[in-house]
């Protein structure tokens, strides 16, 4: 068997970090990091990996509220029904669906109608906009 390290054979109190290592977190609130010269605004270049973090939700978003829409009217079938009083039948087909971008209120007294998602989320109102559908309609 081969003779021990010298590493290994050194006490386990001369592995653990020093004492005054813990005693370097700050015991009370500080300012300090925020008085600084190099904390004036943002950096020129961002961490590529935590902006794109939320990208792939963004997509979806967009995808759905573009394409997916569009194509979620193309799938629906239309809907047949019969009027008792007149015995005549409707076909009820969905045709076009959107969904506008959230704004205030008409009557809202602002130079800037648009609303912005986290300017929903400092508010705590809801991110929404009006759903507006074309329907298509025949008797026979």
């Amino acid at each position: 068997m081969p003779p021990a390290s010298e590493a290994a054979m050194a006490s386990p109190a001369a592995e653990e970090p020093d004492a005054l290592t813990y005693l370097s977190y700050p015991t009370s609130p500080s300012l300090s990091n925020l008085t600084g010269a190099e904390f004036c605004g943002p950096a020129a270049d961002h961490n590529a990996a935590l902006q794109s973090l939320g990208r792939p939700h963004v997509d979806s978003f967009n995808f759905m509220l573009g394409d997916g829409l569009a194509m979620a009217v193309r799938d629906m079938e239309p809907v047949e029904f019969s009027v008792p009083e007149t015995d005549h039948r409707v076909k009820l087909q969905m045709h076009e669906c959107a969904i506008e971008r959230p704004q205030l209120a008409s009557n809202a007294v602002a130079e800037e109608r648009r609303v912005f998602p986290a300017e929903a989320r400092q508010r705590g109102t809801g991110y929404r906009g009006e759903c507006k559908i074309v329907c298509r309609y025949g008797t026979f």
